[in-house]
């Protein structure tokens, strides 16, 4: 029996064609979705880096504003509340310097949300001066273990402090009092003892620091939001 052996042309190939995937996809694709994604990575993480940057910036600023301004509110209220303390019992002209019936409330409320808000704000600024950012953010997460209720606690806590401060000048208050008419007629009495143009004035901008302090929890709160949209960017990171 004869047998007959198969010779390979010389000019035959002996390149192997292209490995293809399943549903014709050449495996030469794979480079090019490795890179879309890189790209990806690239966008979130530059993303995140931006994110961090605005939150830590924001973070210290309205942390800043709102001890400032209640350091300003508490110590015009200590003033005000000082100067009626230390002047009521003053009588001039068979009568004293306030009203026969002064309302405190107003003031002593004021005066205890504002130091409450400094000493809590002045706490984490120093952390941020000693220990660093992640220590300060420490502190602010102790101060507001439920971030969301809290901060919206905040706002309310300074908006309603803001109206009943307001709604708190009837007359018998130490600033309605201050800004009355009768206080003006009777200023002449009670110079040297006490000025109640001063007092007036010092509880207009104690209001409206009042008004200030809620504006930049607000701002806060703007900042609590980016800090759930980085971790979004975050998980989309950790996910890769």
């Amino acid at each position: 029996m004869n047998t007959t052996y198969y010779t390979p042309s010389p000019n035959a190939s002996t390149q192997s064609t292209p490995m293809t995937a399943s549903f014709g996809q050449k495996v030469e694709s794979q480079p090019f979705i490795l890179e879309s994604q890189d790209d990806e990575f690239t966008l979130h993480e530059k993303k995140n880096q931006k994110l961090k940057k605005q939150i830590r910036i924001l973070r210290f600023c309205t942390r800043f504003a709102v001890t400032g301004l209640a350091a300003a509110t508490a110590t015009q209220e200590a003033i005000t509340l000082y100067t009626y303390l230390t002047t009521k019992d003053t009588i001039r002209a068979g009568r004293g310097p306030w009203a026969k019936h002064t309302s405190l409330w107003p003031a002593v409320m004021l005066l205890s949300i504002s130091g409450i808000t400094f000493f809590l704000g002045f706490s984490i600024l120093i952390a941020y001066i000693v220990k660093g950012v992640k220590a300060a953010n420490s502190i602010s997460t102790a101060q507001t273990s439920l971030s969301w209720i809290t901060q919206t606690v905040h706002i309310i806590i300074w908006i309603v402090v803001a109206v009943l401060y307001r709604v708190g000048k009837t007359g018998s208050d130490l600033w309605g009092w201050a800004c009355s008419p009768v206080a003006q007629k009777i200023q002449i009495n009670f110079e040297g003892v006490v000025k109640f143009s001063t007092v007036c004035a010092s509880g207009r901008n104690s209001w409206q620091l009042a008004i200030a302090s809620a504006g930049i929890q607000i701002v806060g709160f703007i900042v609590l939001l980016m800090v759930i949209q980085r971790r979004q960017v975050q998980k989309r990171l950790g996910g890769r």
